[in-house]
């Protein structure tokens, strides 16, 4: 019963996020709007910190509480495309030492997880991470699924190649 209550959760999760997302257009590269080399580079980094690349596909530890209980499966993103999107910076900002701010988002068409056995491929995801430059110095938030959904969170953690189910 309780990995059926997952599972439910989970495609209802991603469902939600395809319904929101742009989609990528098929390919597994980084991708940027052109908004700079140094803020496309730490964006891949941030992201770097979540998710391994092995072939053509991305894989995370996604760990989903929900009503007190977590589940934790490794998940596997096909067709990504991560993209960068700067925010203008306000006076508040600017004397703030806030030299660059915006979101880098994370977006899949194509996922499936793996709790005994690998489920089927479901409808692609959109995460987003708020990324800054404050005297010098780039930080990142934590990756957040969009639209947010009320009763789960969602926490990512890399996983090696080696550790990925074949």
């Amino acid at each position: 019963m309780r990995n059926l209550a997952y599972t439910l959760a989970v495609v209802l999760l991603f469902t939600t996020f395809a319904a929101c997302s742009r989609g990528g257009n098929g390919d597994s590269e980084f991708k940027s709007d052109g908004t700079g080399s140094e803020a496309d580079s730490e964006a891949s980094k941030a992201w770097d910190a979540y998710f391994t690349k092995c072939g053509d596909s991305y894989y995370t530890l996604m760990r989903l509480r929900h009503i007190g209980a977590t589940e934790a499966s490794i998940c596997e993103y096909r067709s990504v495309s991560i993209t960068l999107n700067e925010s203008s910076l306000s006076e508040a900002d600017k004397l703030n030492s806030i030299e660059w701010k915006g979101q880098t988002d994370f977006r899949a068409d194509a996922l499936r997880c793996y709790e005994s056995s690998w489920s089927d491929w479901q409808p692609g995801v959109n995460l987003e991470m708020d990324l800054a430059k404050r005297s010098g110095v780039w930080s990142s938030g934590e990756p957040k699924q969009m639209p947010p959904f009320a009763f789960y969170t969602l926490r990512l953690e890399k996983v090696s190649c080696a550790k990925v189910p074949r």
